[in-house]
């Protein structure tokens, strides 16, 4: 481990933060000219939706190829390798104007922030063993990130309707750029173990990912959080900007609203995660979710569609999805410090797949408060009561650290 990672957990955040950015910048920044790509290009809803859900669905696969790189070569190569693709995919989409293209550009978007998001995240399991340790810092990672919704949106709505979209895509290029400068000269590695990826191994240390029980309810429960937002970014710029007709700096301050119930609810992760633990922040932020979703469902049927009854209700919703993802997170990497990349990369891709697959689900659905409200309200419950039913295992028997580790001397 480099000794200049021997600092205070300020100066970890300003160096890991960018890396984990990426990939709320390449959805924040990019959420506002939706509308306006759909039109310029005369595809559908649906097919427009193939760039937000492409994106996430890109970012699980790559979580899985990444991952085992990332314990086999280190955290640093692999890190400045995905900026590179991430920078290429920004330049490719604001220089060749055409659906085909904008699709291409998003899968390499999504490859490269995956990559550089998974790198960061693996090297604070690397740094912080203890879960209210890791906790914690990964609700300082979320309180950094969760900027991005607040200011991102209205800055790209600005910009894009000042400048034209393709500014969007350079001020993301640039953001890379930034990223790759800092990176390169302060993120040193902290891999405990490089070894030749044998599949046998690899193979074995996935199964054991897989069945560990603090796997399967925390990484679903930090899944849903992410889902929740997803839908949210899937859906909020046809109900705030085409159907209730606000300008796109209207919608970027509205989304900030909603961005920055993250930030606050973030901020406070972990200090719940002290004061109850990791398993009762899941639980809480599962709550918060549930009854969000409900009132999305009240509000539409009470006042119809209005912008107040959207946004009110997606506060709440995401103030537990933030709570879910970072003690979540905890909860989940805290038996796997030999297999941190592997564990990570099989969270991730949880997370990633099972938001693309509510985003594809949702726009096949009626645009509406309603829909969105279901489904939240839906899976949210589903990760409350699996949290409820194995609590005394989750709580009461403490995780055994992982040994199986998919490399070969």
């Amino acid at each position: 481990m480099k000794a200049f990672w021997q600092q205070s957990d300020l100066g970890r955040l300003v160096i890991l933060a960018p890396l984990v950015a990426l990939f709320a910048l390449g959805l924040d920044f990019y959420i506002p000219i939706v509308p306006l790509l759909k039109d310029l290009h005369q595809v559908s809803e649906e097919a427009m939706q193939l760039t937000l859900s492409g994106y996430m669905l890109m970012c699980a696969v790559a979580q899985i190829m990444t991952g085992p790189l990332c314990d086999r070569y280190g955290r640093r190569p692999v890190a400045m390798v995905s900026l590179g693709v991430f920078i290429v995919g920004s330049m490719l989409a604001a220089a060749i104007p055409s659906f085909k293209m904008l699709l291409i550009a998003r899968i390499l978007q999504a490859a490269g922030a995956s990559g550089t998001f998974l790198c960061a995240y693996t090297t604070i399991r690397d740094l912080y063993s203890a879960s209210d340790d890791s906790a914690r810092m990964y609700s300082y990672i979320n309180v950094c990130i969760s900027q991005a919704p607040i200011f991102a949106p209205t800055i790209g709505g600005f910009l894009a309707q000042q400048y034209g979209w393709p500014v969007v895509f350079v001020v993301l290029m640039m953001i890379g750029f930034y990223t790759l400068l800092v990176s390169y000269n302060y993120y040193g590695e902290t891999v405990p173990h490089r070894h030749q990826v044998e599949y046998t191994h690899l193979k074995s240390a996935y199964y054991q990912v897989v069945l560990n029980r603090n796997y399967q309810v925390y990484s679903l429960a930090a899944a849903t959080g992410m889902g929740s937002f997803f839908m949210f970014f899937s859906q909020s710029p046809y109900i705030v900007m085409e159907y209730l007709g606000y300008s796109k700096p209207e919608f970027g301050v509205m989304f900030g609203m909603v961005g920055f119930s993250f930030f606050m609810a973030s901020f406070l992760t972990s200090l719940i995660c002290q004061r109850v633990g990791v398993h009762k922040t899941v639980e809480l932020g599962s709550f918060f979710m549930s009854l969000g979703g409900i009132a999305l469902m009240l509000m539409q049927h009470l006042y119809g569609i209005t912008a107040v009854g959207f946004i009110l209700p997606m506060m709440m919703v995401v103030s537990g999805a933030a709570l879910v993802i970072g003690a979540g997170l905890a909860g989940t990497m805290q038996p796997f410090g030999h297999i941190a990349g592997v564990a990570f990369s099989a969270v991730g891709f949880v997370k990633f797949a099972f938001s693309a697959l509510l985003g594809m689900v949702l726009m096949r659905l009626p645009i509406t408060p309603m829909m969105l409200g279901s489904m939240i309200s839906t899976s949210a419950m589903t990760s409350l009561l699996l949290c409820i039913m194995f609590r005394h295992q989750l709580v009461h028997h403490v995780a055994k650290e992982a040994l199986v580790v998919p490399t070969i001397d």
